[in-house]
């Protein structure tokens, strides 16, 4: 059992995982909302260069949430993923650019909460 340290925010909870930055060879924290009802666990845009991944041959896929049509991410593989101290190694993770006025910028789904 992994044992997180959570906050609130907004009615949601929040996790800090830490994602493998490629850049710096090292993790980065990262605050997601703890969603499940998310598939997959699904990131900025520009979280994801600021970590040096390229999304040039990421597979295209198909994306939506309540209320809304579908919109079209990349689907890359992170290099290691950290989440309660505890390392799961590669991890999928659905790129997409989140609304500019969102205070969201990552959402932790089943994929990895089922780890």
């Amino acid at each position: 059992m992994i044992e997180l340290k959570v906050e609130h925010f907004c009615c949601s909870i929040v996790v800090s995982p830490r994602l493998w930055n490629r850049n710096k060879n090292k993790f980065y924290t990262c605050s997601m909302i703890f969603d499940t009802g998310a598939t997959m666990t699904a990131l900025d845009t520009k979280i994801v260069n600021s970590l040096g991944y390229s999304l040039k041959n990421a597979k295209e896929v198909s994306v939506n949430g309540i209320g809304q049509s579908n919109i079209l991410a990349k689907r890359l593989t992170l290099i290691d993923f950290e989440l309660g101290g505890v390392e799961l190694g590669p991890v999928l993770v659905d790129v997409l650019d989140f609304p500019e006025d969102s205070s969201i910028s990552a959402v932790l789904g089943m994929n990895v909460v089922k780890h």
